[in-house]
């Protein structure tokens, strides 16, 4: 029988120990341990003393990680929202290789991230490796999971503040069902986004709206926005042209941006990973401003906050610029 520890957000020895122990064999939660039945050791687990795992892989977070990143504030949930090859992968993998050439936004330094090897995987198909060209991300399956992986990045504001994102990572095909049934079987994730998500980055795929399968991908977008628009809750909304280096008709776009008419707070922003006249340069800018846009997001979940001078205790009441 295979060991593993019985803590349902413990996952030694991918991490350490989540009630922690530096040993789990001296955890009453692994299986063979304190209450355990077997005499075999643990896996070799214990920290070095050059070395110390911490509590979470560096893969894209699931539910059990947040608590970690939630105890120094609520992040900001970023739902990035699209059809099947809509460009959110690659988006995402984008924005992790401007963090590494410039690290900072025009008005936000880059302060660390706990999924870095997440956006590691994503990023190296973009990067020249050996005598193989960068290619574009591969298409995110669709797993099966109830909630989405979330990609996090920190920021450090002009003002020393501290700011958390978390960028959903989740299969078109999840929103697709969701769109067309709310409560299908398989748009799990998709309810989890519409339900926890603090602003909805909606991806538009303009090389799909002028290709051949164009009215399939017209319908398709604008029943996710359909969808989006019922769920958001005046929550903000970002509209993404995606591979805006291809044009589309302009009724073709009128007609999506007419669905939108009244719908506060709005905006939209064009993109592409591909060189745009005139200068023939991939626009950048854009990518960071928007990244600078996302960083000043409200978010729908308040940290509970002990008002000064109510506890007596100085080490609760301290307030650092470090708070959000």
């Amino acid at each position: 029988m295979e060991r593993r520890c019985k803590h349902p957000d413990c996952y030694v020895p991918q991490t350490s120990c989540v009630m922690g122990n530096r040993d789990a064999s001296s955890c009453e939660f692994w299986v063979g341990g304190k209450d355990g039945n077997s005499d075999d050791p643990p896996p070799a687990m214990a920290p070095t003393t050059d070395t110390t795992m911490v509590p979470w892989s560096g893969l894209s977070m699931g539910l059990s990680d947040l608590g970690f990143l939630a105890a120094r504030g609520a992040p900001g949930v970023v739902g990035v929202i699209g059809a099947h090859d809509a460009g959110k992968t690659t988006f995402l993998a984008a924005l992790f290789l401007l963090m590494l050439r410039h690290g900072c936004t025009p008005q936000n330094s880059f302060a660390g991230s706990w999924t870095l090897s997440g956006w590691e995987q994503l990023a190296s198909h973009l990067k020249w490796s050996g005598s193989e060209p960068p290619r574009f991300p591969p298409h995110t399956t669709a797993f099966e999971k109830r909630t989405p992986g979330l990609l996090h990045l920190a920021f450090r504001r002009d003002s020393g503040a501290l700011r958390d994102l978390l960028f959903v990572d989740a299969p078109g095909e999840w929103y697709r069902q969701w769109a067309f049934d709310r409560e299908a079987s398989g748009a799990d994730g998709a309810r989890w986004v519409a339900a926890h998500a603090d602003l909805f980055l909606v991806f538009v795929d303009c090389a799909a709206l002028a290709g051949d399968s164009r009215g399939e991908a017209r319908v398709i977008t604008r029943q996710i926005l359909q969808r989006v628009v019922a769920e958001r809750q005046s929550r903000p909304l970002i509209l993404v042209w995606s591979k805006c280096d291809v044009q589309i008709a302009p009724e073709m776009r009128d007609s999506i941006l007419e669905m939108l008419e009244g719908i506060t707070p709005f905006s939209e922003v064009a993109l592409s990973v591909k060189p745009l006249p005139p200068k023939d340069e991939v626009a950048e800018h854009r990518f960071l401003e928007l990244l600078d846009a996302l960083a000043d997001i409200p978010t729908s979940r308040e940290a509970d906050v002990i008002p000064v001078g109510t506890v007596g205790d100085f080490f609760l009441e301290f307030r650092g610029e470090g708070n959000v």
